[in-house]
C-alpha cells in the first residue's frame, strides 16, 4: 500500500507495539504476507492519533478491513459440504468472513459468538465448521508459522509502508468526452437471424478470433496485462462463473444491464486481493448470428492510469474465453465505462473478477500423459539433476550450450508451482516476486500474468506445457553459441511430481572436472586478495580461498586442514539472481550435509547474522551419497559464468583469538558512537528490562521478555563471552562455530546486540557470562 498518511510519532508507536501481532493475524486471514502487510498498514494508519486503540480493537478493525476487501456474494454461501476434503484446500476455499471468524475464535481465543458477529457471518455456520473440521485451528497457525518473520523485520516493513505524505491511490478519473464512444445498437431484424425458406430459421455462430498461444514469461503473444484463460474457465449449468479456475479464486461478480450502457459501475466491493493484480472475465448475452460486419462488444473501464478493455465472451455462444484481463487490486467506487462494438439492445453482461491464490496451495494431482521425449538436438533438466538441497527442497540445474533460436519448453505432468531460471534471469516471474520485497511500481498490475505467481509457473491442471523464449540478454548472435545454466525448483517440493524443462537447439556440458585447488595463505601474502576479507574476525581465521565458476552447479574443492564441520565460507565478490529466494544463494556441501549462504556479502555479515555452518541438512547430492569428507561448492549462475573467490574460514579457540586487532562485527559499535542498527525512536528496538545479576553470576530473562523480537544489548570492555541456556541447554545458533559461546571478539569498549530466540515456549532462559571483568552491562530490548 502506497500513499498512506500517518502521524509519525503515533504511527511508529502503534507499529512497534502491535504490528507483529497484527501481521500474524493478517497472514492467517489472507494467506499472503504482502497482502497481509498492506492490510495491517491500512489499519494502523487509520488508528494513528492521540488515543490509539487497544490490540483487541485493532484486530476487530483488521477483520472489518479484510471483510470489506474480500470475496462476497456467492462466495459467502459456501458450505462445508461444498469444500474440498483436504483442510488446506478448505481454508483456501472459505469465504473471507468465515475464515475471519475462525481466525478470531481458534487462534485469538475470541468467543465464537463475538467472532461471528465481528466477521458478520451466522454463528451456526462457524460452529458447524469448527465441529466438522477440528484441524482448522492448527492449519491456520501453520499458515502463520510458514510466513513468520522476526519482529524487527515486520516493524521495518510496516514503517516503510507508512510514509508521512498523503497521496491518492486507485481513484478513477472521469472519461474525457472524446473517449466516450456511443455503442452501435442493433436494428430491428437486421442480421439477427437468417431466414431460409418459409418459416425456417437457422441459428449460426458469432465470428470467432483464432485462439492465441501463450508465450514466454511475459506472454509475448498476448497484450500486456492479459494472460491465457484457464481451460476450466467455463460457466456451470446454471450460468454462474466457476468458483475457482487453475489456481484463481472467484472474488466477486457484477451484473451489467445493456439498457444502461453509460452508467458507471460500482466496484466498491472489488477492493483487495492476493498478488498484485486481479483478473477479469466478461460473459455477455450474445445472439447466435454469423455476420462478418458485426463487432464483438467490448467494455472499457476508465481506471487510474489508463483504460482497461474487456472483450465480451459468449455465455452459450462463441467467442469463448481465450484470455484474462488484468485489473488493479485497488478498485473502488464508481468507475466510468464505455461500450464499443455491436451491443445488443437487451440483455446483461456478467463481470467476474478472480484473485490469485498462494502458489504453494496448489492441490496435488497427477496427469496421465507420459513425459515428452527429448527431441534430437535438445537437452532437458529433470528431477534427477539435483545440484543443491534448498530450504524448500531440492534445486535442479544443468549447464547447456544454446543458439540464437533456442527456446525452453516447460512441461508439468503434475499440478505444481515451478520456478525456472536461466543464468540470473527468472523466466517464470512477471515482477511480483521482486515486488514482495521492494516497493512495486504503481502500474505493476498492467504487466501481470495470471499463471505466474511469486516467480513460479502455477499449474493446477496437469499435462500442460508452456514455451518460453530464451531471454534476450542471454541470446547469442545468429550463428554463435554460448553456455547458460537452466535451474528449476518446485514449491513446495514433491518427490512424486513429474516435470521437465526441455531446451531446444542445445547440447549439455560435461560434468565438472577435477577438484578446485585451495589457495592457502592469509590476506596480504599475495595468495588471497587483501581487500577480499580480513585475516581474522568474529572468532574465525582465514584459511585460504577457491576460484569457483559462477555456473550454478556444484564443484568439488580441495578441503583446508581443520574441522570442516565448523567451516564458514563467504563469496564477497559473487553475484547472483536478485530475486530474494534460495535460487540466488550459494551452497557448500560436506558429505550429506549442506549450508546455504548469500553471495556478495562478506564474512563479517555471515558471522553477525548467524549464517554459520551446517544449519541446513540436505539429502545426498547428485550421483548418490558423498564421502563424509567430500567438500563441494556451488555459486548461483551469472551470464558468462566467471569465477569468483570463495573465502574459507575456520574457528580459532577462544583462548587463542587475538582480540586486540580484530575488526568489529556489524552488530558491535564503539561506546559513544551512534548505533548503526537504530534505536528507540529511530526504527530500532526499545529497552524493556535490565536484568539483575543473580548470586551465581547469571542473568534470568523473564518469560514476558522472551519470544521473537527479543534482543540482548551488552556493553563490554575487555575479553569475555556469554551463552544463553534454554532449560539448561545452550542455544548454539548464537555462535555455531563455538558451540553457542557468543563474544564481541574484541577487547575494545563496545556496545553489541545479539538476537535471542528459541522455537520452544515456556522455557527458562538464563544468560551465563565469562570474563569482561573490566566492564559488563546487560539490557533486554524488544522490536
Amino acid at each position: 500500500m502506497t500513499g498512506v498518511s500517518v502521524t509519525q510519532a503515533s504511527g511508529e508507536a502503534l507499529v512497534r507495539a502491535h504490528g507483529p501481532a497484527l501481521q500474524r493475524t493478517a497472514v492467517m486471514l489472507t494467506g499472503q504476507p504482502a497482502v497481509a502487510e498492506a492490510l495491517v498498514a491500512e489499519v494502523l494508519q487509520g488508528a494513528a492519533g492521540p488515543r490509539p486503540p487497544a490490540l483487541e480493537e485493532l484486530r476487530r478493525r483488521l477483520v472489518r478491513a479484510h471483510r470489506r476487501s474480500g470475496r462476497t456474494g456467492a462466495r459467502d454461501r459456501l458450505a462445508v459440504t461444498d469444500a474440498p476434503s483436504d483442510v488446506g484446500d478448505l481454508l483456501h476455499d472459505l469465504p473471507p468472513r468465515q475464515r475471519a471468524a475462525l481466525v478470531l475464535h481458534l487462534t485469538e481465543d475470541v468467543p465464537l459468538g463475538d467472532a461471528a458477529r465481528t466477521a458478520r457471518v451466522p454463528e451456526r455456520r462457524v460452529r458447524r465448521l469448527v465441529e466438522t473440521v477440528p484441524e482448522l485451528g492448527e492449519a491456520l497457525r501453520a499458515v502463520a508459522d510458514r510466513h513468520a518473520r522476526p519482529d524487527h523485520e515486520v516493524v521495518r516493513a510496516l514503517l516503510d509502508r507508512l510514509p508521512t505524505d498523503a497521496t491518492t491511490v486507485g481513484r478513477a478519473t472521469p472519461y474525457p468526452s472524446s473517449r466516450l464512444r456511443h455503442p452501435r445498437r442493433w436494428l430491428a431484424g437486421a442480421t439477427a437471424v437468417a431466414v431460409l425458406g418459409a418459416g425456417t430459421v437457422a441459428a449460426l455462430t458469432w465470428p470467432q478470433d483464432p485462439p492465441e498461444t501463450p508465450g514466454g514469461g511475459a506472454t509475448p503473444h498476448l497484450p500486456p496485462g492479459t494472460g491465457p484463460a484457464p481451460p476450466d474457465l467455463v460457466l456451470d449449468e446454471e450460468g454462474d462463473p466457476p468458483r475457482s479456475a487453475e489456481g484463481l479464486r472467484l472474488a466477486d461478480i457484477l451484473t451489467i444491464d445493456y439498457r444502461h450502457p453509460r452508467d458507471p459501475l460500482d466496484l466498491s466491493g472489488f477492493a483487495g486481493a492476493s498478488g498484485y493484480a486481479r483478473w477479469g472475465v466478461l460473459w455477455c448475452d450474445l445472439p447466435a448470428v454469423d455476420d462478418d460486419h458485426l463487432v464483438v462488444p467490448e467494455l472499457t473501464l476508465d481506471l487510474d492510469g489508463g483504460p482497461v478493455v474487456l472483450a465480451c465472451t459468449g455465455r452459450t455462444t462463441t467467442p469463448s474465453p481465450t484470455r484474462l484481463t488484468a485489473l488493479p487490486i485497488g478498485l473502488a467506487g464508481d468507475v466510468p465505462v464505455a461500450w464499443s462494438g455491436d451491443l445488443p439492445g437487451r440483455g446483461t453482461a456478467t463481470l467476474a473478477v478472480y484473485g490469485e491464490t498462494d502458489p504453494w496451495s496448489v492441490t496435488r494431482r497427477q496427469g496421465t500423459q507420459p513425459e515428452p521425449p527429448v527431441a534430437d538436438g535438445s537437452a532437458a533438466v529433470t528431477a534427477a539433476d539435483v545440484v543443491m538441497q534448498g530450504w524448500e527442497g531440492p534445486v535442479h540445474a544443468r549447464v547447456v550450450e544454446v543458439g540464437h533460436d533456442s527456446t525452453l519448453t516447460v512441461w508439468a505432468g503434475s499440478s505444481a508451482a515451478l520456478g525456472v531460471v536461466v543464468d540470473d534471469v527468472r523466466l517464470t516471474d512477471d515482477g511480483d516476486l521482486r515486488a514482495r520485497y521492494l516497493n512495486p511500481p504503481p502500474a505493476l498490475w498492467r504487466t501481470q500474468d495470471p499463471s505466474l505467481r511469486e516467480g513460479r509457473w502455477v499449474v493446477g491442471t496437469p499435462d500442460q506445457a508452456r514455451t518460453f523464449p530464451l531471454p534476450d540478454a542471454l541470446r547469442p548472435p545468429p550463428g554463435e553459441r554460448r553456455e547458460v545454466t537452466v535451474t528449476a525448483a518446485l514449491s513446495p517440493p514433491d518427490a512424486t511430481a513429474r516435470w521437465q524443462v526441455q531446451v531446444s537447439d542445445s547440447t549439455p556440458r560435461a560434468t565438472p572436472g577435477p577438484d578446485l585447488a585451495l589457495r592457502p595463505g592469509r590476506a596480504g601474502d599475495g595468495a588471497v586478495d587483501p581487500g577480499s576479507g580480513p585475516e581474522q574476525i568474529g572468532g574465525v581465521r582465514l584459511a585460504g580461498s577457491w576460484q569457483v565458476p559462477q555456473d550454478g552447479v556444484p564443484h568439488p574443492v580441495e578441503a583446508p586442514a581443520g574441522d570442516l564441520t565448523k567451516l564458514v565460507v563467504a563469496a564477497p565478490g559473487g553475484t547472483g539472481e536478485d530475486v530474494f529466494d534460495e535460487l540466488g544463494l550459494g551452497s557448500v556441501t560436506l558429505g550429506g550435509r549442506a549450508t546455504l549462504f548469500p553471495t556478495g556479502s562478506g564474512i563479517a555479515e555471515h558471522l553477525a547474522w548467524g549464517l554459520g555452518p551446517w544449519q541446513v541438512t540436505g539429502a545426498p547430492g547428485p550421483g548418490g551419497p558423498l564421502p563424509d569428507d567430500a567438500l563441494t561448492l556451488r555459486l548461483p549462475a551469472v551470464p558468462g559464468h566467471p569465477p569468483a573467490a570463495v573465502l574459507a574460514y575456520l574457528p580459532v579457540p577462544y583462548e587463542d583469538f587475538d582480540m586486540s586487532g580484530a575488526p568489529l562485527l556489524p552488530t558491535s559499535w564503539r561506546v559513544g558512537e551512534p548505533s548503526p542498527m537504530g534505536g528507540h525512536g529511530t526504527g530500532g528496538p526499545s529497552p524493556v528490562a535490565v536484568p539483575e545479576r543473580r548470586p551465581d553470576g547469571t542473568f534470568l530473562l523473564e518469560g514476558r521478555h522472551q519470544g521473537a523480537g527479543t534482543t540482548l544489548e551488552v556493553t563490554t570492555r575487555g575479553r569475555g563471552r556469554l551463552r544463553v541456556l534454554a532449560d539448561g541447554e545452550p542455544l548454539t545458533h548464537l555462535a555455531p562455530a563455538h558451540d553457542g559461546w557468543w563474544s564481541t571478539w574484541t577487547d575494545a569498549h563496545v556496545v553489541s546486540r545479539v538476537d535471542v530466540w528459541t522455537e520452544r515456549s515456556g522455557v527458562e532462559l538464563v544468560v551465563e557470562v565469562e570474563g569482561w571483568e573490566e566492564g559488563f552491562e546487560l539490557a533486554v530490548l524488544r522490536w
